[in-house]
């Protein structure tokens, strides 16, 4: 077996203006949701109180958005995603997950990835689109960071 490097990253700063780079990534994300929006049937978004997701729906604006909730106010994003939402004047449904329905679920999720990921989020992610599916078949989501 032989080990080479393949690649080389090199980061470059560019000078660009502030403001033209605001302006650059605005386009990009409009652009990107006008061609994520187009679907024959409603497309909803998954909402936490993250930049990612909350940009992204502010922007879109789908009729119906999807938080998951947590009894530990320490962990739950519910609050902030109410206020966005009814700032944005869209529907915001919310799955209060219990700490005992997330534990049995996790075989299950485990079983359905095919390997193991230690990202705790898997979880909720799939309550999340549990209980999106009962009303949409398509979502969006901020998960850029992914």
């Amino acid at each position: 077996m032989k080990i080479q490097k393949y690649y080389d990253i090199k980061f470059e700063e560019k000078d660009i203006d502030f403001d033209k780079l605001i302006e650059q990534i605005s386009y990009t994300m409009k652009d990107s949701i006008k061609y994520h929006l187009k679907s024959d049937v409603e497309v909803g978004a998954f909402l936490s109180s993250g930049v990612d997701s909350s940009y992204l729906v502010s922007l879109a604006k789908p009729n119906k958005t999807y938080t998951i909730g947590y009894n530990y106010s320490k962990y739950s994003e519910t609050i902030f995603t109410k206020s966005l939402t009814k700032k944005l004047g869209i529907e915001n449904i919310i799955k209060n997950l219990k700490k005992e329905e997330y534990i049995k679920a996790v075989p299950q999720i485990l079983y359905y990835m095919d390997e193991p990921l230690a990202d705790p989020s898997a979880v909720s992610l799939y309550f999340l689109a549990k209980q999106a599916s009962k009303d949409v078949k398509v979502i969006i989501s901020g998960e850029g960071g992914r």
